[in-house]
């Protein structure tokens, strides 16, 4: 039903996930899906109710989002 990515450790996917939504697609920010301390650069892709080409769409727009690079985060 869904994938879990895992972005390089300097990846804040609180900090993507509006950009991601500004190009038309959304995530789960790892961090809420941890009952710890969370890994910030992890997230979670639903597959399960979307059509195929949705899902392409989906990671194309995902692409978009990571073309630009964010700023680090703090360890």
């Amino acid at each position: 039903m869904f994938f879990w990515v895992g972005l390089p450790g300097e990846v804040d996917t609180m900090a993507l996930l509006p950009r991601a939504v500004a190009c038309g697609m959304a995530f789960v920010p790892g961090a809420a899906c941890y009952a710890g301390p969370p890994a910030r650069h992890t997230l979670r892709l639903s597959f399960g109710t979307v059509p195929p080409e949705q899902i392409d769409l989906g990671i194309r727009r995902f692409a978009q989002t990571l073309s630009t690079p964010l700023e680090p985060t703090a360890p």
